[in-house]
């Protein structure tokens, strides 16, 4: 009968066998937890970046970044922007929540019109009235700020064109600032309101009477005469040194005020003044203050026509 002998010979096998086991394990267990905890990924965030170029171009998208500032994601992105330009949040800004949204809008260049006064500027917002407001305009309740067309952009290199219409209200500002030095009578303004509908005669050469209001607030009627002579001498006494020819033909200030001739007794000069042409300001004087005090004589371009 034959009896079962087990073979030990392989025995030896089991030993090595279980060492390579965990020597394999012990090997491969340190780098698996390493990737698994490993800190970078916690450290990146989505971000989402809206950029307007324009009213109508804007482009947007969404990266996902371990930078530390938003300054450090443009320049990985090599995405520039101006000194002009508005970044929101700004630019030293940490990137240390999960998301993220980045806002840039592009400056571009712009005309204002106030008046007589032009200003070239840049903005970055396409609302007009913050446009305007942004470029240190003062905007009042009845003024309003639209878009224009200008036939002459190509002198300006400027394509878009605020122009501020102005009303009742910045009239009232501006008399009001003139008055600064003397009490106003409590309904003053209803009186300058209500005066703002007495009819104007058209300009011309020549005389016009028209109802307006003197320093005090007074109303009285008024004659407005005309005339045409160079007035680099008078402007230093306001501190200016130079003046230019509104579209209509009347001589204005750097701020847009007519230049007016008033008897400086009772109109000094530098006085803020209401002319059926608009707000103006005295610069000069004339014979006629002694026999009419209370006449306005307009400085205009009407008979020379020689833009001086």
């Amino acid at each position: 009968m034959r009896t079962f002998k087990s073979d030990r010979s392989l025995f030896w096998l089991v030993p090595v066998f279980v060492g390579l086991l965990f020597l394999f394990l012990g090997k491969n267990m340190p780098q698996t937890f390493a990737e698994t905890s490993s800190p970078a990924s916690s450290a990146e965030h989505f971000v989402t970046i809206t950029d307007h170029f324009s009213d109508r171009a804007v482009s947007k998208r969404t990266v996902k970044t371990d930078a530390a500032t938003v300054a450090e994601l443009f320049d990985r992105l090599g995405l520039s922007v101006d000194a002009s330009d508005q970044v929101s949040p700004s630019l030293d800004t940490p990137l240390d929540t999960p998301d993220i949204f980045i806002s840039v809008h592009r400056s571009f260049p712009v005309l204002i019109i106030d008046g007589a006064v032009r200003k070239v500027t840049t903005a970055t917002s396409y609302d007009p009235s913050l446009a305007v407001l942004s470029a240190g305009f003062t905007l009042y309740d009845t003024d309003s700020v639209s878009r224009v067309n200008l036939d002459s952009f190509l002198e300006t290199g400027v394509v878009t064109v605020y122009q501020i219409t102005r009303g009742e209200d910045y009239r009232l500002a501006a008399l009001a600032k003139s008055h600064s030095t003397t009490p106003l009578a409590s309904d003053f303004k209803a009186e300058l309101v209500a005066s703002l509908d007495v009819p104007r005669l058209t300009a011309r050469m020549g005389r016009n009477r028209y109802v307006g209001h003197n320093l005090s607030g007074e109303l009285v009627e008024r004659q407005e005469t005309y005339y045409d002579l160079p007035m680099s001498g008078v402007m230093g006494f306001c501190g200016q040194s130079s003046y230019t020819i509104r579209d209509d033909g009347v001589k204005v200030d750097p701020d847009g005020y007519i230049l007016v001739a008033a008897a400086l007794d009772r109109y000094p000069r530098c006085s803020v003044v209401e002319t059926s042409l608009g707000l103006g300001k005295v610069y000069d004087t004339g014979t006629f203050a002694a026999s009419n005090p209370e006449q306005f004589d307009l400085a205009t371009d009407w008979t020379n026509h020689n833009g001086v």
